[in-house]
């Protein structure tokens, strides 16, 4: 069995073993869920979406109020979110690191672990995301232009570059949170390290980050079709399904530093 199946397999059995992982990323998933649809929402009250092309709608007053009202709720729901998302997070590497050096698991502990490190975790986040939106920022930008312009073939193009771009952030900053975590070091350390750590282990990493990543997008997509009862309850599903890959991911994210870092899973 190769190395890098063994470590899949070992956070399979972890799972397995620990089912209450489950639980946090399950939370995360419903608050993200409800902030997909509120995102989708406001794109279907902008623009008519239909097989003769893409459309802005004429906007009343009250569908202006009602847009402001969902950006609204969106960045609160976000800001929660988001925050929330780093702490839940941040819970995984130390459990992971305490279930392979034959601890016990404790969700109080790696809270109060978590809480411990959250302003290094909180500010190598934010500079991820700012990396993120300084880049994204203009492709969303030219993303509303193609798709009031009818422009398929510009609208396929930007989606390929965001998908793209998105997959190569996901593995630059892959071990951003086993370092942060484990390692305690300063924000600039943890950076320089989760980097150096992911090109080591570059087409591991790419391996790994695959599989948040194409779930992500698929229902993300299904946000966006969620007038029709069939697809907004198959979001759902997914939205659960997400959960689980996600935690799985959270699990093999330390799971991968460990073995290829530390060599403290494979024995």
């Amino acid at each position: 069995m190769s190395r890098f199946i063994t470590v899949l397999a070992e956070s399979f059995k972890l799972l397995l073993k620990k089912p209450k992982l489950f639980l946090p990323k399950i939370l995360i998933a419903v608050v993200y869920g409800a902030s997909m649809l509120l995102i989708a929402q406001l794109y279907l009250q902008l623009y008519s979406i239909d097989i003769t092309g893409i459309a802005l709608k004429p906007i009343s007053p009250e569908t202006a109020m009602s847009i402001l009202i969902l950006m609204a709720l969106n960045i609160i729901l976000l800001v929660f979110a988001f925050l929330l998302d780093i702490l839940i997070n941040g819970m995984y590497p130390p459990m992971v690191d305490d279930y392979f050096a034959k601890r016990k698991i404790s969700f109080t502990g790696a809270i109060k672990k978590s809480f411990g490190r959250f302003h290094i975790l909180l500010s190598v986040t934010l500079l991820d995301l700012a990396v993120f939106i300084a880049v994204m920022g203009p492709l969303a930008v030219l993303f509303n232009f193609a798709l009031l312009s009818n422009n398929y073939l510009i609208i396929s193009v930007i989606l390929l570059i965001i998908g793209a771009l998105t997959f190569a952030t996901i593995v630059i900053f892959y071990f951003l949170y086993p370092v942060a975590m484990l390692e305690k070091e300063g924000i600039i350390s943890t950076i320089l390290n989760s980097f150096k750590s992911s090109r080591r282990n570059l087409g591991t990493v790419s391996k790994a980050a695959l599989i948040p990543f194409f779930f992500t997008i698929i229902n993300f997509a299904l946000a966006f079709l969620q007038e029709n009862l069939g697809f907004l309850l198959l979001f759902v599903a997914m939205r659960l399904i997400v959960a689980a890959i996600a935690t799985y991911h959270y699990v093999l994210n330390p799971v991968v530093y460990l073995e290829y870092e530390k060599k403290a899973v494979v024995k």
